[in-house]
């Protein structure tokens, strides 16, 4: 489900300017990290999910960065 999450999100990054958000890429990090711990809130399953969400959309950030070349 986290796995999942990150993947929407980085396609959506993707579609409107993966060059754009990868220039602020700890910030968007760090937002979405806080958005989708927010959205999960409420049980220690929900929080495990909003944690590998983060981790994974850190790692194709990460990916992205080296694609876009910035």
């Amino acid at each position: 489900m986290g796995f999942l999450s990150a993947l929407g999100a980085f396609i959506l990054v993707w579609k409107i300017n993966l060059e754009l958000f990868c220039k602020y890429h700890w910030q968007i990090d760090l937002l979405f990290t806080v958005a989708v711990s927010w959205l999960f809130f409420g049980t220690f399953s929900g929080m495990a999910t909003a944690a590998v969400a983060a981790v994974c959309f850190s790692g194709f950030m990460f990916i992205g960065k080296l694609i876009a070349d910035v």
